[in-house]
C-alpha cells in the first residue's frame, strides 16, 4: 500500500504543487558585512580529480578575495602521498 500511495502522489499533479515542506523556515536573509581593508576576508578551495594537463597539473587552487572582487586559479600539480 506504501508503494501505491507513493506512486500515486509522484503522478498527481495537485499533490506536486501543494507539496508541505517538512523544515522550519530558516528566517530572514543578513547581507555579509563589509570589511574594513583588502585581503581582509579570503577564502580558499581546491578542486581535485581533473585530468592531466600538458603541465602534468591536475589540481585548482582557487583563492577569492571577497573585497577587491579578485578571484586567482592557480593549476597546480598533486603532489600528496599518504604518507
Amino acid at each position: 500500500m506504501k508503494q501505491v500511495v507513493a506512486d500515486y502522489v509522484a503522478k498527481c499533479l495537485t499533490c506536486q504543487r501543494k507539496k508541505m515542506e517538512h523544515q522550519r523556515p530558516a528566517g530572514l536573509l543578513r547581507p555579509l558585512g563589509i570589511p574594513e581593508w583588502n585581503c581582509g576576508f579570503v577564502s580558499m578551495d581546491i578542486m581535485v580529480g581533473l585530468s592531466l594537463t600538458q603541465r602534468k597539473n591536475n589540481l585548482i587552487w582557487i583563492i577569492v578575495e571577497r573585497l577587491a572582487k579578485i578571484t586567482h586559479f592557480i593549476a597546480i600539480k598533486n603532489t600528496w602521498t599518504l604518507d
